[in-house]
């Protein structure tokens, strides 16, 4: 907890290996037990940590709030739309969230019931303001928080649905290339998150790695769209490394970046299975936006 909360209790986990025997798959293990307790900034803090795993600087940063935007953008539309009022598509769909039993002990955590309680203060109570806060952005936030389990039951997942459908309908009409790369993406961590793969799955967006010896317009090195980190079926740990692309030349911008991490991360740790994808859209030519995988060739074990 941060110390700025009241009766707060601050601790740490530290996770020690065998030099000889770094698994992977010991971290996930970890990480699939303390999901269930876990608040928005505890999950922040650990997608930070992996990432710095994964750097070959050993420096990060996480910069997603353009696909946060583009998600929030996409619920205003929803609720602007004849189906709900302002803030009903929100509220809805925390019911559903909390309505699961499984994750109780989220919400027995400070921070989330905070997140919780706030949001539906704010939504029933001050309904003109929703326009002009940022509501819908913690909103999601907090969502991508969130156990992924606890967003594909059929209740939950509806939400996620319909988000994807409206990001969908929403591409064709931006006019701004940026933009669309943007809502892009957003589209494929949505519909990511939406599907079940494995047992236990984490998602991490807009990790950047950082060289903090350059100045700081040269920081930047590279920007990795969605990790998807999985315990499979057997047992066994999964990197899923998606560079998402409207643009024609995907494959020659990403394909060096994506075999540097691929074989960063499969130095430090031998044992988890590292898969890499190019998304783009289906035939955007003729309108077709949905997201379609491509092989790069770059994979371990």
């Amino acid at each position: 907890m941060l110390p700025s909360y009241p009766n707060y209790r601050q601790f740490s986990v530290s996770v020690f290996q065998n030099d000889s025997q770094i698994d992977f798959i010991e971290l996930l293990k970890i990480i699939e037990q303390l999901s269930h307790h876990c608040s928005i900034s505890h999950i922040e803090n650990i997608r930070a940590g992996l990432c710095k795993q994964f750097s070959w600087t050993k420096s990060i940063r996480i910069d997603n709030k353009n696909v946060i935007e583009s998600i929030s953008d996409a619920i205003a539309n929803i609720e602007n739309g004849e189906n709900y009022d302002k803030g009903e598509f929100i509220i809805k769909f925390l019911k559903s969230i909390f309505s699961i039993k499984t994750f109780d002990e989220l919400w027995h955590n400070f921070e989330n019931q905070v997140f919780r309680l706030s949001l539906e203060d704010i939504v029933k109570e001050q309904k003109e303001a929703i326009e002009k806060s940022d509501i819908r952005k913690y909103f999601v936030k907090g969502m991508l928080a969130l156990p992924v389990r606890l967003l594909q039951f059929e209740t939950t997942k509806k939400y996620l649905d319909e988000i994807y459908i409206k990001i969908l309908e929403t591409i064709p009409t931006t006019e701004s290339n940026e933009k669309k790369g943007y809502l892009f993406e957003a589209l494929w961590l949505i519909d990511r998150i939406r599907k079940r793969r494995g047992t236990f799955q984490f998602f991490i967006n807009g990790m950047v790695v950082v060289d903090p010896t350059k100045t700081k317009k040269e920081r930047d090195v590279h920007e990795f769209d969605v990790i998807e980190l999985v315990i499979n079926e057997s047992g066994e740990a999964e990197c899923w490394v998606y560079a998402c692309s409207i643009a024609d030349d995907s494959i020659k911008k990403n394909e060096e970046q994506l075999k540097r991490l691929a074989e960063g991360i499969h130095k430090i740790y031998s044992d988890l299975k590292i898969r890499t994808r190019y998304i783009i859209p289906e035939n955007k030519s003729d309108g077709g936006w949905k997201p379609k995988e491509e092989e790069t060739g770059v994979s371990w074990n």
